[in-house]
């Protein structure tokens, strides 16, 4: 009797071992709330071009949601409405009826630019997304009304620069230069067909004039340079 029992507890517990070693093994699956209308960690803003409504791009780098949202709202403060986008905004940017969205690297979602139909403002509509490369984290987006080229600098120098056709569908995007530096502070002068880029300090701050020269450039996007300035 004493040796049947005992086989008995050593085949329990053996099974009981099994059982939680299984059971431990399967991962509990994350639960994130629906973000909603809610305004979360706004990054950035911008009104259309009528000023009628005006533009949240909420960045959930908390990662309570998720997800990120655009949200528009009118000039009383009411929310029109909600579009989710991923979760880590970087920069919003509205040139005319196009709006510019970038979007850093967040894990399960690369970094990318999309860009938005806003003729009716009130409905922003994807027209295109842009991939980017894994070590292009975007800092900002410029573009000027009525004028057909726009620019995405990286936090890792480089500069991309393409066509922001009138059918936003068939707007180009390509790496054109790379630098040491980062450059946040873009504006285009569309006069004299000019982009300038400051070079930024992302970590201390610090007064210091920086002269660079620009030499060389890409003409293909296996990056063979030509010395075309």
């Amino acid at each position: 009797m004493r040796i049947i029992y005992t086989a008995s507890k050593v085949s329990f517990v053996a099974l009981m071992i099994t059982t939680i070693t299984v059971s431990s093994g399967c991962k509990k699956k994350e639960y994130f709330p629906p973000i909603g209308d809610k305004v979360v960690s706004p990054i950035d803003v911008a009104a259309d071009i009528s000023g009628s409504y005006f533009y949240a791009l909420n960045s959930d780098y908390p990662r309570d949601y998720n997800e990120g949202s655009l949200l528009v709202l009118n000039t009383d403060g009411q929310k029109i409405g909600v579009t989710p986008v991923p979760r880590l905004g970087r920069s919003l940017t509205v040139a005319g009826s196009t709006l510019i969205i970038t979007f850093s690297e967040s894990g399960d979602s690369g970094p990318k630019v999309m860009l938005f139909d806003i003729s009716n403002p009130a409905a922003p509509a994807l027209a295109k997304t842009f991939d980017l490369s894994a070590d292009c984290n975007p800092l900002n987006a410029v573009a000027r009304d009525q004028y057909g080229y726009w620019a995405v600098s990286c936090s890792n120098g480089q500069i991309h620069a393409g066509v922001l056709d009138t059918i936003l569908a068939q707007s180009t995007l390509t790496h054109v230069r790379s630098y040491a530096w980062a450059r946040r502070a873009l504006h285009i002068d569309t006069s004299r067909n000019l982009l300038f880029s400051f070079p930024t300090q992302l970590g201390e701050q610090t007064s210091a004039d920086l002269e660079t020269e620009d030499s060389k450039t890409y003409t293909d996007p296996d990056g063979v340079e030509t010395a075309t300035p």
